[in-house]
């Protein structure tokens, strides 16, 4: 079948009123037999293959594969035939949204240069908490296609830098706003405060909402599955966290929609909802942790943190657990202080290990976090166990936290970010309506 002249293309036009219902009805099912049936190698003849057309540029069906191995690869899941074939088209969306936005930096002279890209990237691994190096270690372990995997942080910094440069200057957020909500702060504290992740899938109009319900459902499915959330976050959530894996970081319940709110309170740290639908769409929250208003100054610490890592993939045998764990009770036993425990997370050359930098308590996994704050500084941890293997964990150096106060440019910066957010939303939408968009094999 991969062989066959085959061709199904709904054409966006502009001005056109059905065409963002169009463009987002992506639902081909020879096309995703294509997909699966190059997923584990695309012929020379099928790698140029046009996959979309988006105005003059095109989306080849090697795109599309790199695209679906990267995110294979960060789910995981099992690299299967049915994951493939129900990501693709979320995948494939993904894709023209990253294209329509680097065209419109280019309309408007915004480039991105190479250390805007690693800046990005090392940003990204601080704030997930990743080694620094680690991302392209992983994407070079795995055989990933480099300069596709940085595609999409490229479209990243673009977009960040062209919604900067046109709507900041016309955000204007006065001293009774901030005022405002530095008040409903302070009338909060002692309250419940949760720090939340999310996967955000817009709906942007009436005739989206079938659509956009299955998505969310289909990646609903994938995440009870054992898909890593932070994963389909980076790839498919719709909002500016999803360059953070989703984290939206601690929130009280009034910064929240009703509907999240209200279902954010029943939820236990770990647990996923449901998909949830507000006025603009639908969203996948992770409960990662909850804590008390003006109580949490603990999970504030600065730490300095290093690691060895000992992976044990899905599916390994109790033997093999049993190996990386004694490999980690030895690792731990030879160090004595942070420069042995980075060096032997060298010599272990395992993505994970070495030195994580600063991080903040908060940003640790709940079982992690109880181990680290008992830590004396350079004293190994006993060897922890995580769903994705083996950790031996070393405070190099901590650092409490200042008294808690609320930073008035904290608050301006987060207020200005909310307006940004949402007109860059509004602006992606609006060039979406006007593009000329081809789904063809």
């Amino acid at each position: 079948m991969a062989g066959e002249n085959l061709y199904w293309a709904p054409v966006l036009k502009p001005n056109d009123d059905m065409a963002p219902l169009v463009q987002r009805s992506i639902q081909f099912t020879v096309f995703l037999l294509l997909v699966v049936l190059a997923a584990t190698t695309v012929r020379a003849q099928d790698a140029q293959r046009i996959a979309a057309v988006v105005n003059d540029e095109v989306i080849s069906l090697y795109d599309l594969v790199a695209r679906l191995d990267l995110v294979v690869e960060t789910s995981g899941l099992p690299n299967s035939r049915e994951l493939r074939q129900d990501l693709a088209p979320q995948a494939l969306e993904v894709l023209i949204d990253e294209k329509l936005r680097l065209q419109e930096a280019t309309k408007y002279g915004i480039g991105v240069t190479d250390e805007e890209i690693e800046r990005a990237i090392e940003v990204m691994e601080r704030q997930t908490n990743m080694p620094s190096g680690s991302f392209l270690q992983f994407v070079n372990a795995r055989n990933l296609d480099v300069e596709r995997a940085l595609g999409q942080i490229r479209a990243q910094v673009a977009w960040a830098k062209l919604a900067q440069q046109r709507f900041s200057p016309t955000i204007a957020v006065g001293p009774d706003e901030i005022d405002a909500e530095i008040a409903r702060i302070e009338s909060e504290r002692g309250k419940p405060i949760y720090r939340v992740a999310e996967i955000f899938l817009s709906v942007e109009s009436p005739g989206e909402e079938a659509k956009v319900r299955a998505d969310a459902l289909r990646l609903e499915t994938q995440l009870r599955n054992g898909a890593q959330f932070g994963a389909l976050a980076q790839q498919f959530s719709h909002s500016a966290s999803a360059a953070v894996a989703g984290d939206l970081g601690w929130l009280q319940p009034s910064q929240l929609a009703p509907e999240i709110a209200a279902q954010i309170t029943t939820m236990e740290p770990g647990s996923i909802s449901p998909p949830i639908r507000t006025l603009e769409g639908f969203h996948i929250l992770l409960l990662i942790d909850r804590a008390v208003s003006g109580e949490s100054e603990r999970a504030a610490q600065q730490l300095h943190l290093a690691q060895v890592f000992l992976p044990v993939p899905q599916g390994a045998s109790a033997s093999e657990d049993r190996i990386q764990e004694e490999s980690a009770r030895s690792a731990r036993s030879s160090v004595a202080g942070c420069a042995d425990l980075i060096a032997e997370g060298r010599r272990i050359e395992t993505s994970m290990s070495g030195d994580l930098g600063v991080v903040e308590l908060d940003q640790l996994p709940e079982n992690l976090r109880d181990v680290v704050v008992a830590l004396d500084v350079g004293v190994p941890s006993e060897p922890v166990r995580t769903a994705s293997g083996w950790h031996v964990l070393m405070v190099c150096e901590r650092e409490e936290p200042a008294e808690l106060t609320i930073d008035r440019d904290r608050v301006q910066v987060e207020l200005t970010n909310r307006r940004l957010e949402r007109m860059a939303r509004r602006y992606l939408r609006d060039i979406r309506r006007v593009a000329f968009i081809e789904i063809r094999l």
